[in-house]
């Protein structure tokens, strides 16, 4: 199913406009670009509370506005091999806001990009990031560690 579009506060005004001119409803969602059930919701909508605007939603507001969106985006751009915890820094001492490396993260998954993961934290248990093959550890008789490949 390919996501809504958004009739914009203007077209919806327009329709409104257009409706009490007389035009039929099937019209005024060709002239739109929408099908003629929205208009009808639209119309009923502004008959029970005589507006067009957006009533308020439930659920949990984001942590970031859309400027500091632009800006991790931004800055995960220019500095591709950064990593959400340096965004993190960047967004606090630009904006003054802490938000936490896990909305960093969200924020740039949204737009298909990604942060570096910081060395050391790969996703198996007991690997290293630095090595690519397996590890030996030798323990001399003089009481040291070597780690070999």
């Amino acid at each position: 199913m390919p996501p809504r579009r958004k009739v914009t506060t203007f077209n919806k005004a327009r329709a409104i406009a257009w409706l009490q001119d007389g035009v039929s409803k099937r019209e005024v969602g060709r002239r739109l670009g929408v099908s003629h059930s929205v208009v009808v919701r639209l119309h009923q909508k502004f008959q029970a509370t005589n507006s067009v605007l957006e009533r308020p939603r439930s659920g949990r507001p984001k942590k970031t506005t859309q400027r500091e969106d632009r800006f991790i985006r931004r800055q995960a751009r220019q500095q591709r091999g950064t990593t959400a915890n340096i965004i993190r820094g960047q967004l606090r001492v630009a904006t003054n806001t802490n938000v936490s490396t896990k909305t960093i993260r969200k924020r740039l998954h949204e737009v298909g990009l990604r942060s570096r993961r910081p060395a050391g934290s790969s996703s198996s248990p007991g690997s290293f990031g630095f090595l690519s093959q397996p590890c030996q550890v030798n323990t001399p008789a003089m009481g040291r560690c070597a780690v070999q490949r």
